[in-house]
């Protein structure tokens, strides 16, 4: 899972704040 995310921030070129915002929101997602 975190290898996509690395992988879409560099597409995207996120900031780490956004790419940790991001899988904080993923996880909660995930665990419902």
């Amino acid at each position: 899972l975190y290898k996509s995310y690395s992988e879409l921030a560099r597409s995207k070129k996120m900031s780490p704040a956004s790419i940790l915002e991001f899988a904080s929101i993923s996880g909660l997602l995930a665990e419902q």
